[in-house]
């Protein structure tokens, strides 16, 4: 169950509150049941997961074999979430001019960099090959930890934009919005 307590502090527009499927909206203290039983439940909760494991791969850089293969594999899972926000659900807000269009845009543009993944992964294989030097290990720390404060932001400001707008579809919107997912995410969201 998805309560408000469980969400980001800096989540301050509608969000999901008491049993899955509900809705408060701040300025209209209302909570309107979803229809369709928390449709963005599933994707709220994938978000804390990857809060959870980002964090996690810092505390292990002590062992950079483990801190690589924790990087390595959270970061595949991120881009297949990245892909699936881009080609699904925020192309249809884009489509359906839901939302604010600006910040969308920016958000699919913060998917695409992918600058500093390569510095971590280049920094993590010197460590792992044993061919790092303390400032190198020092700036590949450093890197990781930027890396994991820039998605907690992009987390957070993904949830801000999309959460009201896609627990106020229209069940016409709705439909049309589901029409964009693939099989793969079409029981999921």
């Amino acid at each position: 169950m998805t309560t408000s307590d469980d969400l980001p502090a800096s989540l301050t527009v509608p969000y999901l509150v008491g049993k899955a499927g509900s809705y408060k909206d701040e300025a209209a203290t209302a909570v309107v049941e979803d229809p369709k039983e928390g449709r963005a439940k599933n994707w709220l909760w994938v978000h804390d997961r990857y809060r959870t494991q980002a964090t996690a791969f810092l505390d292990l850089k002590e062992d950079p074999s483990k801190q690589m293969a924790a990087f390595a594999k959270f970061h595949k899972k991120l881009e297949s979430h990245s892909e699936f926000e881009d080609t699904q659900l925020f192309k249809f807000f884009v489509d359906a001019k839901i939302g604010n269009q600006d910040t969308l845009e920016e958000l699919q543009k913060q998917h695409g960099n992918i600058r500093l993944v390569s510095e971590i992964t280049e920094g993590l294989d010197k460590m792992v090959a044993g061919s790092a030097s303390d400032e190198e290990k020092a700036a590949t720390q450093e890197k990781l930890e930027a890396y994991v404060k820039d998605l907690m932001a992009h987390l957070d400001l993904e949830e801000k934009t999309i959460t009201g707008p896609w627990m106020q579809l229209t069940p016409e919107q709705y439909k049309t919005y589901r029409s964009y997912l693939s099989w793969m995410y079409w029981f999921m969201y």
